[in-house]
This record gives C-alpha cells, structure tokens and sequence, in this order.
C-alpha cells in the first residue's frame, strides 16, 4: 500500500514547544537589547493570553496578535 499523506504531531512529540517558545522569546528580547527577557515573561504571557482571548471574541484577528504582543510589552514593562 503507499500512502499519499504523511502527517506529523509536532507540539511536545517531536520537539518541545514550550521550551522552543521560551528560547523564541529570550532572544527576540536580548536582541532588542533587554538585558533580562524572563523577568518580562510573566507580563508577555498575560498580554498574549488576553489578545487570543480577543481572537476567540472575534475582536482581533491572528495577525493583530503577532502585531501588537510585542508592542503591547514595550508599553506595558517602559521597555
């Protein structure tokens, strides 16, 4: 039999998601000079939870996400 699809489970099965997430985070911050970028995870984490709860709401789209959680930091932590 041959199979037309192969199909893979990313999330946590092949790499860790989270881990890769939080590596994202730290270098997008030190390379906009943020000497410390954990001690701004907890404020990221409750921007981005709020702007997806705004997608479910139909209030925000995906790519108004990916626009503003940064910039919405940069307000939010003086940075």
């Amino acid at each position: 039999m041959r199979y037309s699809t192969l199909l893979f489970d990313l999330d946590n099965t092949l790499f860790d998601a989270e881990a890769a997430e939080l590596l994202a985070f730290d270098h997008a911050l030190a390379a906009g000079g943020v000497s410390d970028p954990r001690a701004h995870l907890a404020t990221y984490v409750d921007i981005n939870r709020a702007l997806w709860a705004a997608v479910e709401r139909q209030e925000l789209t995906p790519n108004q996400v990916q626009a503003r959680r940064f910039a919405d930091l940069v307000a939010a932590a003086g940075l």
